[in-house]
C-alpha cells in the first residue's frame, strides 16, 4: 500500500512538472526561435512579416507542448496501471506529434487575430501541392517509408490468417488508416489555407510557415511509421527484437533529419519558388532578423 503511494505521489509530481513546462511561456515566442526559423526557411523578417510568423510559431509551440504532456501524462497512466511508474518515449513522440498536427488547424484563426486590417488579400493562379512546400528529397523518403508499411502489411496478412492473429493485423491496420487519414486531412488543410496575400512581405512570410510546417509533419510521418512497420513485420515473423530497434531507431533519425535539415524549397534559385529571386542568403536573413526584434510576439521594426 505505502509503495503504490510512493508511485502515486511520484506520478503526480511529473505530471505536474509537465504541465508547468506546458504552460510556462506557452504565449511567449523568443527572438531565437525566429532566427532559427529565418535561417531554416531562408526568410527575411520583415514589419509586415514577423507578426504573422511569431502568431504561428507560437501557436505551433503552444500545441506541441500541450500534446508532450498529455504524452508524459498517458505514458505514466498506462505504466502505473502495470504497477510501475515510466515514462513512454513513444508516448511523448506521439503526443507531440498530435500536437502539431492539431496546430495546423489552429493556425488560421492565430494569424487573422494579428494581422494589420490592411492586410488584403488578392486572387493567385498559382497551383500549390505538397511539391510546393517539400523538398524533393523528402517526399522520396516518405513515399518510400509509406510504401515499406504497405507492402509489409500485405506480405504479413497471410501469416496473420496462419498464425490466427487477424484480430493484431486488423487492429494495426485500422490504426494505420486512421493516421494516414488524419495525416492526409492536415496536409490538405495546411496546403489550402487562405493565401495570397496583396502585401508581398505577408506572402513570404505565409509561404515560409508553410514549408516549415508540411516539413515537419513529413518528418514526424516518417518516424512514426516505423510503429506499424515493425508491427507488420513481427507478425510475419521477418523480424528480431534487434532488427526492431535499428528500424526504429533509423525512422526516427531520418524524420529528424527530414524535419530539421532536409533543404528547404525556398533555398534561393530552387525552381518553382516565384521569390526566389529576391530572397537574400542567409548572412543577410540573420542579420535583418537582428534588425527586426520583436516585441512580445510582434515586430515593430524591419
Amino acid at each position: 500500500m505505502f509503495g503504490a503511494v510512493i508511485l502515486i505521489a511520484i506520478a503526480a509530481l511529473v505530471v505536474g512538472s509537465a504541465l508547468l513546462v506546458t504552460l510556462a511561456g506557452a504565449g511567449q515566442l523568443r527572438h531565437p526561435q525566429l532566427e532559427r526559423f529565418a535561417r531554416r526557411q531562408h526568410w527575411i523578417p520583415t514589419t509586415n512579416g514577423i507578426p504573422l510568423v511569431a502568431a504561428s510559431l507560437a501557436v505551433v509551440r503552444r500545441w506541441r507542448r500541450a500534446g508532450l504532456a498529455a504524452g508524459v501524462i498517458a505514458g505514466i497512466g498506462y505504466g502505473l496501471s502495470q504497477g510501475a511508474l515510466t515514462l513512454s518515449i513513444t508516448a511523448m513522440f506521439l503526443g507531440w506529434f498530435a500536437g502539431a498536427l492539431v496546430a495546423e488547424w489552429r493556425i488560421a484563426d492565430a494569424v487573422r487575430s494579428v494581422l494589420p486590417q490592411q492586410a488584403r488579400r488578392s486572387s493567385t493562379l498559382t497551383s500549390r501541392g505538397l511539391g510546393t512546400y517539400v523538398g524533393l528529397l523528402a517526399r522520396a523518403l516518405a513515399v518510400g517509408v509509406l510504401v515499406a508499411v504497405v507492402v509489409a502489411a500485405v506480405w504479413s496478412l497471410a501469416a496473420a490468417l496462419r498464425q490466427d492473429a487477424m484480430v493484431r493485423w486488423t487492429s494495426w491496420t485500422v490504426v494505420t488508416a486512421l493516421g494516414l487519414a488524419v495525416l492526409g486531412a492536415t496536409i490538405r488543410k495546411v496546403v489550402d489555407r487562405p493565401a495570397g496575400y496583396a502585401d508581398r512581405d505577408l506572402r513570404d512570410a505565409d509561404d515560409a510557415v508553410r514549408c516549415q510546417s508540411l516539413t515537419v509533419i513529413a518528418g514526424c510521418a516518417v518516424a512514426a511509421a516505423a510503429y506499424p512497420l515493425t508491427a507488420y513485420l513481427d507478425i510475419a515473423e521477418l523480424i528480431s527484437p534487434t532488427t526492431d530497434l535499428v528500424i526504429t531507431v533509423v525512422a526516427m533519425v531520418v524524420g529528424w533529419w527530414i524535419a530539421t535539415f532536409s533543404p528547404s524549397t525556398r533555398e534561393p534559385g530552387r525552381q518553382g519558388d516565384p521569390l526566389a529571386d529576391s530572397r537574400l542568403d542567409t548572412t543577410t536573413a540573420d542579420a535583418k532578423c537582428q534588425d527586426a526584434r520583436p516585441e512580445g510576439t510582434h515586430g515593430s521594426r524591419s
